[in-house]
């Protein structure tokens, strides 16, 4: 249970530091399942200090995950482990989220892609 409670005391913060605004879009936390973000991911370095995370929303967090898929100056493999990201979480995305998803996404890459 007290990791739990770290959980929330973790996102209480960084709601807080944020100024209860998504990092990512600027828009307001409030409604939606809310994720934590490693800035630098795990898999690049970073670490789980909280100086590297950001709480979103779950549809910008996978719009970010997508948005670094494209982006050429990663790897090959780097870029197909986001899109994998993405695409291995799209199921649990509400019809609601879905949407959030693909504005997001078309908000950060210029991409309309619609996920049914």
């Amino acid at each position: 249970m007290g990791s739990v409670m770290a959980s929330k005391e973790i996102r209480d913060s960084l709601f807080e530091r944020q100024g209860g605004r998504s990092p990512l879009s600027g828009k307001p936390l409030n409604g939606g399942r809310l994720e934590i973000h490693h800035i630098r991911e795990l898999y690049e370095g970073g670490s789980g200090e909280i100086g590297n995370l950001q709480l979103v929303t779950m549809a910008e967090h996978l719009a970010e995950h997508y948005r670094r898929s494209k982006d050429s100056s990663r790897s090959a493999g780097d870029r197909l482990r986001e899109l994998d990201t993405v695409l291995g979480r799209i199921s649990e995305l509400t019809g609601g989220e879905r949407r959030e998803l693909s504005e997001a996404i078309w908000e950060q890459v210029g991409v309309r892609v619609w996920f049914v």
